[in-house]
């Protein structure tokens, strides 16, 4: 039985831990994350207990871990794993926040794609989204990193 999945690359290094609080919005999946990437070809942990840049990582759906698996349900490796969900490219918001408009580079359209992609974002009374937060932008975002 297959399950599906998302996939993100990495614009800078990253725990397993720290895409857990992202993704799921808790770090308890850490090691369950961890285990499916390196079960299905995924990214593995460097000797420094990160993950490089520009790797791609991937994100099952949350009742993967919710739900018992039985043997017959585990994942087995592929050979040539594909995706069979969205494609996201992961963003962080500089130092001293970004209102979303910002990181959209100025257009108005793609500010309101992205900010439906994080919909429990919450930004300050100035409309800036908190440094250091994690968004989720489109698969066709060029780059996925704002001007400094």
């Amino acid at each position: 039985m297959s399950h599906l999945y998302q996939v993100v690359e990495l614009k800078k290094e990253a725990t397993f831990q720290e895409l857990s609080a992202w993704y799921y919005k808790s770090d308890k999946y850490a090691p369950d994350l961890a285990k499916f990437n390196r079960d299905n070809g995924g990214p593995v942990e460097a000797a420094t207990g990160k993950l490089a840049a520009f790797q791609k990582v991937y994100f099952p759906d949350l009742d993967y871990f919710e739900k018992p698996q039985s043997p017959a349900a585990e994942v087995r490796p592929a050979a040539n794993p594909r995706p069979m969900g969205k494609v996201y490219t992961a963003y962080e918001v500089f130092t001293g926040g970004e209102s979303w408009l910002t990181i959209a580079h100025g257009r108005v359209d793609r500010a309101d794609e992205i900010r439906s992609l994080n919909p429990n974002v919450v930004v300050n009374n100035q409309g800036v989204v908190p440094a250091g937060t994690l968004l989720k932008l489109p698969a066709d975002a060029q780059g996925g990193v704002a001007p400094r």
